[in-house]
């Protein structure tokens, strides 16, 4: 695309927020044929070979994560054709179909369905949202800690995990990230067995005393165990804490259990600030205490220091908690939020691309002075070290180039935009959107016109790679950046964490037959089963809703990480 027909970035520029609607619009038109014309019916499209491949099982992932975006963007020709393809295809897809991962595609595939049906009213959708969530449930019902499986055999619903080097284990972030989904499917099926067991397997994590509010990055399903000792807020960690949040504004800002998880994490959270040298860029480090043998302390510091892309979500999701009081300190929660966007903004204008990397490790005072000792110790008989000393540091290295067309940044920059009060902070945040866009059209388009992610943010190398959270995400929160408060309602939806819509379910009335089956409960939460029942079922399967240091000691051997500096700046 020619530089010179891009939206204007003046000031003064009429219409400017309207051209960007209208060219992420014609973005996902674009991004959208190629998968029409090579892979229509299958997971994603590899955009460079143009070719097609079924990588999360043959559930059409792509069509099923972009219905609501469709919607949103008024798409209506590409929606009507996705959605009669998936009714006639889907179903015997599902009946007949084999190993699937059970995370990816409750977000990606059942949110899609959920998302289209909570934009508009769709009865066919929804009965096959229905199908689709029972084919997947037994990844949760199978389980004898309430801890989820990581993979379901939809016909069959035979669930297991694939042996890593941490053994049978999932990810923290794939315990805790489908329950907004599996509550709007219980709400709006009147079948709360899918909220239930979702809900579950949060207080089943519960049961492991956490560390100021964290919990393990990874479970063992077989045992309600940890699988290893880090934490954080990055890969394997990141939504779980985002769901706690959401997870309770979707049920009226109900049950209040999860508010205060969400509020002892922040705790957590201020305990890992670091600022990088020589910068004083703020960002989110990562801690684990199970390693194993004798490492240098910068080679630690360099681990314990990796920042990735997935973290500049937090921005966004520290404003929405400040912005709904769940946290216990709103003014400091809101001066993270703005430090960590502005570190995720120096991530991309500091990349020749315009779009930041993957993963990088910072560098700190504390690394700094660790690398230089180490290096002293080893030419500590060469009298000429000091002319090879380490040169002065540069803030981060990069570890990762890619730039997978990922929306943590702008996802940011929207909830930002939408809920920050104060207009100075607030103005700069869809000029920073716009450059993104703009970016996007210089570095990321293909031969025919689509869009492929990049292998390298210091050079536009595009990689064969066309992730459906490009439609799901990246456009539709740009498009939301771009357009008026009135387009979609923080107060009435939530957004999961594949950025699908559904709604606040306390707003909704509960179907009839749950209605009548719950009309005793004193305190239903807003699918219409009480806080009291979920502990209950959940009890049932030999996992325990409060915290129980009987069951499982300590798994954290010590309070390394913490950064009594940072934790002072911030407030308790």
């Amino acid at each position: 695309m020619n530089a010179s027909i891009l939206c204007s970035t003046s000031d003064d520029a009429p219409d400017r927020w309207l051209c960007a609607r209208t060219r992420v619009r014609q973005m996902f038109q674009l991004a959208w044929s190629p998968y029409e014309t090579y892979a229509f019916g299958s997971d994603e499209l590899l955009p460079l070979t143009r070719e097609s491949r079924d990588n999360w099982g043959g559930l059409a992932v792509t069509m099923a994560d972009s219905l609501d975006t469709m919607l949103l963007l008024g798409l209506d020709e590409p929606y009507q054709t996705s959605r009669e393809w998936l009714l006639h295809n889907l179903p015997g897809k599902i009946m007949n179909g084999g190993d699937v991962p059970f995370f990816e595609v409750t977000i990606r595939v059942l949110g899609g369905l959920l998302g289209a049906c909570t934009l508009r009213e769709d009865a066919a959708l929804l009965a096959l949202a229905g199908q689709l969530g029972r084919a997947l449930l037994p990844a949760l019902s199978a389980s004898p800690s309430g801890i989820p499986y990581c993979t379901v055999h939809l016909s069959s619903g035979r669930a297991s995990c694939p042996e890593s080097d941490l053994g049978e284990s999932i990810p923290l972030s794939e315990l805790g990230s489908v329950q907004l989904e599996f509550a709007a499917l219980a709400h709006l099926l009147g079948e709360p067995r899918f909220a239930t067991l979702a809900d579950g397997a949060i207080l089943a994590a519960r049961r492991l005393p956490s560390v100021h509010g964290l919990y393990p990055s990874r479970m063992r399903p077989r045992t309600g165990g940890p699988a290893t000792r880090e934490v954080g807020f990055g890969a394997g960690s990141d939504s779980f804490y985002e769901t706690l949040l959401k997870r309770w504004l979707q049920g009226g800002r109900r049950p209040e259990r999860l508010r205060r998880m969400y509020e002892e994490a922040l705790g957590g959270l201020r305990r890992l600030l670091r600022r990088s040298e020589p910068s004083n860029l703020l960002f989110v480090a990562r801690a684990d205490a199970s390693e194993v043998g004798w490492r240098p302390q910068s080679y630690r510091s360099r681990t314990a220091n990796a920042f990735e892309h997935l973290s500049c979500f937090l921005p966004g999701l520290l404003a929405l908690g400040a912005h709904n009081n769940a946290g216990s300190n709103a003014t400091a929660e809101w001066e993270i939020a703005r430090e960590l966007l502005s570190t995720c903004t120096e991530l991309y204008e500091r990349q020749p691309t315009g779009l930041g990397p993957e993963r990088l490790a910072f560098s700190t005072a504390a690394s700094v002075r660790a690398a230089r000792i180490e290096w002293r110790r080893k030419y500590a008989d060469d009298e000429s070290y000091r002319d090879r000393e380490p040169s002065p540091p540069h803030d981060y290295d990069v570890i990762d180039p890619r730039w997978p067309l990922r929306p943590e940044y702008v996802e940011s920059l929207f909830v930002l935009w939408r809920l920050e009060t104060v207009e100075a902070y607030r103005l700069p945040l869809r000029e920073r959107g716009l450059r993104v866009l703009h970016a996007i059209e210089r570095h990321c388009r293909t031969s025919d016109g689509g869009y492929a992610g990049l292998s390298s943010t210091s050079r536009p190398t595009l990689s064969n790679r066309l992730e459906s959270f490009f439609f799901a995400e990246t456009l539709k929160y740009l498009h939301l950046l771009f357009s008026e408060p009135s387009a979609l309602s923080l107060e009435t939806h939530v957004l999961t964490t594949e950025a699908h819509v559904l709604p606040v379910l306390a707003l909704r009335r509960v179907p009839s037959g749950s209605e009548q089956e719950h009309a005793h409960d004193e305190t239903p939460d807003g699918y219409g089963v009480t806080a009291a029942r979920v502990a209950v079922a959940v009890d049932a399967t030999g996992a325990t809703s409060p915290p129980r240091s009987d069951l499982w000691p300590p798994w954290w051997p010590s309070e390394a990480f913490l950064d009594e500096d940072l934790v002072a700046e911030f407030g308790k």
